[in-house]
């Protein structure tokens, strides 16, 4: 999704319903009737972004790995940045 990366990239309050709108192609209109606002739209980002790994650490659980060294890779992965730029999801909005 567009707009995850821009919420990614600049964080909740720096990003803009315009930043949002040339990100994602939307109108404004069509982004208020699709998501009601911009938290509306960081939610729906956050689902994808949380569905896509709830499913990925799923089957890394379900791997035959230690659920001890499941776990710290899990939280390595999730809590490190990969990028100097990058971050946790969870925390765009600080």
């Amino acid at each position: 999704m567009a707009a995850a990366k821009v919420f990614w990239d600049h964080g909740y309050h720096p990003t803009s319903i315009d930043d949002l709108c040339k990100a994602t192609g939307l109108l404004r209109g069509s982004l208020y009737s699709a998501f009601g606002d911009k938290r509306g739209m960081l939610i729906a980002a956050f689902d994808r972004y949380a569905e896509k790994n709830l499913a990925r650490l799923a089957e890394s659980l379900n791997s035959a790995e230690s659920s001890r060294e499941v776990l710290r890779s899990a939280l390595l992965y999730y809590s490190w940045s990969r990028t100097r730029r990058s971050r946790c999801f969870l925390m765009i909005g600080r």
